[in-house]
């Protein structure tokens, strides 16, 4: 019987067609270790390795694999390696996703499209080598536009990507990615809810399920006993009181609260069917992690070996004993051992629960490491910088590892930081890149990160550490003195370049260094929607619906079509104190204004009661009438208080002030 291949070689340039037919160069023989995880939260499927040191020849990046999985053969993608003295370690990723990565969309903007016409569009529309198909199911009709940016990224990681706008959950395999509303499908998979079980962890939220609820108030006041519309799926009705402690009733001195007890009781039936509604309060949450590794030593491991033919997506169903119900539950995470050809792990979940980690507590935490090094200068620098960089920083917490990185994706990240027990790893060149700079927990910092500690490169610097000179890469670094010549000196403490004279000319442009003058001929500068001509004066914007703003000697136009308008081009902004209650006051406006079709924004500002006792009732200011030609416009000022020792209702009193702005 023929020996089937579990991992086989392809160079990197190797067709799509020939990889999914032939075998390539078999690497089973010198594979130690080899391991996939697929995700469905985030859609990425990436494979580990590691190999005897002869098979380096085959392992380079780019270069692809092809690995025998429960399903059939899959497609991966070297995108790391680590060379060591006796092995070569691997980090592959599903080949759809480096893909994806090189196709490029300079603008695509799919419009009233379904699920499967926008992926077509997009895929019509990039440029690069498309060897990789895309399907969807998803009806959902939808408009967004996609520009200077790679497929994958339009597809999973921008703002404003296929699956914000479309939704949907991706199902990568071969050269496809699929984008379904839902994947996965019911097997008839049914497994047990275990409690102390070796290789089965996790449980449900059945202490917190409330399924029958009423609002508890300020003072003890309650509302009506609400039923959830799912109290009739569980064995047992959950029911609690859950308290609303700002819902209260007005009392003599009370400003805030409700005027009645049933407003007061109708607010508190509302928040319980809110808590239904949205908080999900009634619904069953649960999360599994099975290990097969561990369960397959126990007794019971009879009772859960069906749940290995899951394929990622798929509906489970779960027996919980404590209220004799089934719930459904999908496979969202799930970890393969190619070379055992086996599930290690499959993590079950009704309930995409995002893990998040203050940024204040990670900030301590290293500030704390940093300082035991009693490296102070270090410490400070740091601390500023990590202040800084907490804007635009995406935590992602993974097994084993923390990440702060500039983007929520692995695969498009660039700046990266990786913390785990032996320490912090820095990466400007993405979650796959070199790791060059970082510091340990036992207090070493800008070490090498080679396992052995021994440096790199040989590096010169000074007793403080700022100035260097890195011999390895020739960098030389200056963060004070002064590079001084005779017409022109670079102050390294401020960053000031000065000339004290000279010319620097082109043949249409000049820049003199002694007066400051720069001079230009002639020229054109352009930009997506912006244009300077230096030759004739005219400065041209256009705008997103297609019209344009054109600036020449004769002034500022607006141009929509074949037609054109004039456009704001001045304003003015005043007030007038003071005014009288009831009183009108004229306000005449700046003389370029007088003989336009100009504008007048008006309202309300400070108001002073004529007795300090006085409580203000209304305040506000109106429009009286204009004269444009002759250059004036009234407001009037209107007040009304009472003073709750002498009156009973409101009078006119007061003066106030009025804000105004004229555009034209």
């Amino acid at each position: 019987m023929k020996k089937s291949i579990k991992i086989a070689y392809f160079h990197s340039a190797t067709l799509k067609n020939k990889v999914l037919t032939s075998n390539g160069k078999v690497l089973d023989n010198f594979c130690t270790s080899c391991k996939t995880n697929e995700n469905l939260l985030t859609g990425n499927y990436t494979m580990d390795a590691i190999f005897l040191l002869e098979a380096q020849e085959y392992l380079e990046k780019e270069n692809i694999l092809k690995v025998k999985l429960d399903y059939g053969d899959e497609i991966f993608r070297i995108s790391k390696i680590d060379v060591g003295t006796r092995y070569v370690t691997i980090v592959a990723r599903q080949i759809t996703i480096p893909e994806s990565l090189t196709l490029y969309l300079e603008d695509v903007r799919p419009t009233g499209k379904s699920g499967q016409g926008a992926l077509t569009e997009l895929l019509n529309g990039a440029t690069g080598i498309k060897e990789i198909t895309l399907t969807s199911n998803i009806s959902t009709i939808n408009t967004a536009y996609y520009q200077d940016m790679s497929l994958y990224k339009a597809l999973h990681d921008s703002d404003n990507s296929f699956q914000n706008e479309w939704g949907g959950e991706v199902l990568r395999r071969g050269y496809n990615i699929t984008i379904n509303a839902s994947i996965g499908t019911n097997r008839g998979v049914s497994i047990r809810e275990a409690k102390n079980l070796t290789g089965f962890n996790g449980g449900s939220n059945i202490d917190g399920l409330v399924t029958r609820a009423r609002g508890k108030g300020f003072n003890g006041i309650k509302g009506t006993w609400i039923d959830s519309p799912l109290i009739y799926s569980y064995a047992r009705v959950y029911t609690q009181t859950l308290e609303y402690s700002d819902v209260k009733v007005k009392g003599e001195s009370d400003e805030e609260g409700f005027d009645t007890l049933a407003l007061a009781q109708t607010e508190l039936d509302r928040r319980i069917n809110l808590e239904f509604s949205e908080n999900d309060i009634d619904k069953m949450k649960a999360t599994y992690d099975i290990s097969f590794v561990q369960l397959e030593k126990t007794e019971e491991y009879k009772n859960y070996i069906q749940a290995e033919r899951a394929y990622i997506g798929d509906t489970i169903r779960v027996y919980v004993p404590k209220i004799k119900t089934d719930i459904k539950v999908r496979a969202v995470e799930k970890n393969f051992d190619i070379l055992a050809q086996k599930v290690n792990e499959l993590i079950l979940s009704n309930v995409v629960v995002l893990q998040a980690m203050s940024s204040n507590t990670i900030l301590a935490d290293i500030k704390k490491q940093l300082n035991n090094t009693s490296n102070n200068s270090m410490a400070s620098y740091i601390d500023s910088v990590i202040k800084s960089g907490m804007k635009n920083s995406y935590l992602v917490v993974r097994d084993n590892e923390l990440l702060a990185m500039d983007s929520k994706d692995i695969n498009t990240a660039t700046t990266v930081a990786r913390f785990n027990k032996n320490g912090l790893g820095f990466s400007s060149n993405g979650y796959y890149g070199e790791y060059t700079y970082g510091f340990t927990l036992d207090g070493v910092i800008n070490a090498s990160l080679i396992s052995t500690g021994v440096l790199s490169a040989i590096l010169i610097q000074s007793m403080d550490g700022l100035n260097y000179f890195d011999l390895e890469t020739g960098k030389i670094h200056f963060n004070k003195g002064l590079i001084e010549g005779a017409s022109s000196s670079w102050n390294l403490d401020t960053g000031i370049i000065s000339f004290t004279k000279g010319l620097i000319k082109g043949s249409n442009s000049s820049w003199d260094l002694d007066t400051g003058e720069i001079s230009f001929k002639k020229g054109l500068i352009t930009g997506p929607n912006l244009e300077i001509d230096l030759t004739t004066g005219v400065i041209k914007v256009t705008h997103v619906d297609g019209s344009y703003t054109r600036m020449d000697s004769n002034g500022l136009k607006r141009y929509d079509a074949s037609t054109e308008r004039s456009y704001h081009y001045m304003m003015y902004s005043g007030s007038v104190s003071n005014i009288e209650t009831q009183s009108a006051i004229r306000i005449n406006v700046p003389a370029e204004f007088i003989g336009t079709d100009y504008k007048v924004d008006w309202w309300s500002g400070n108001v002073f009661p004529a007795d300090p006792a006085d409580l203000l009732f209304s305040a506000n200011s109106e429009w009286v009438r204009e004269d444009k030609a002759a250059g004036w416009f009234e407001v009037k000022a209107s007040i009304m208080v009472r003073n709750p020792t002498t009156e009973n209702s409101p009078v006119w009193r007061g003066k106030m002030n009025i804000l105004y702005t004229i555009i034209a």
